[in-house]
């Protein structure tokens, strides 16, 4: 997974969020796995940009003032009027521990079911998974072209994963299947 560098500076706690947000830099909360949270604040059309693009679990490394640092985004707030983020909330990563993630599950192949006008169900668009931060893939796929009849399933045991993930819900879950329209159901009855 490739990384995206933010530049940041330390936050002055003197000056309100509301203050920060009108000169158009955004808060930001820093959290440290083993010190205390620092406060900073960057420009907020540099990340708007950046994280209009981004993935759930994108690693950023983030330049505060006096080194480079890695982190994940661990929650933000929108304003429900404006639709504009308001404040965000990172989290530092350790290169040499695992971390839990939930990436993005995408079908790829083509299904002779879903040629046959059948539709196709994905019963699980995200798959929970543990990995160095390194390993951490921006999505999975899935291979949906074993699915040929409406008794055929995929799932989760049918992915094909690198070896540095561990997959960390249940591999008989079904993750994709294909179901008969309404419309022919309805036809056929």
């Amino acid at each position: 997974m490739s990384k995206i560098k933010l530049e940041a500076k330390k936050r002055d706690l003197s000056i309100k969020a509301k203050d920060l947000l009108k000169s158009s830099r955004l808060p930001w909360v820093v959290y440290w796995p083993k010190s205390e949270a620092i406060s900073v604040d960057m420009d907020y059309q540099q990340f708007r940009k950046t994280f209009l693009i981004v993935k759930k679990w994108t690693i950023f490394t983030l330049s505060i003032d006096w080194k480079d640092i890695d982190v994940i985004v661990k929650d933000f707030t929108l304003d429900d009027l404006y639709d504009t983020l308001k404040h965000i909330d990172f989290i530092q990563i350790d290169p040499k521990s695992k971390i839990k993630a939930e990436v993005q599950i995408v079908t790829s192949w083509e299904s002779a079911a879903v040629r046959l006008w059948w539709v196709l169900r994905q019963e699980m668009r995200s798959l929970k998974i543990q990995c160095l931060p390194a390993d951490l893939p921006e999505s999975v796929s899935v291979d949906i072209s074993k699915l040929e009849n409406f008794s055929s399933i995929v799932k989760v045991s049918d992915m094909e994963l690198s070896d540095k993930v561990k997959v960390l819900v249940n591999w008989t879950l079904i993750v994709a299947s294909v179901i008969v329209p309404r419309s022919v159901a309805a036809a056929s009855a």
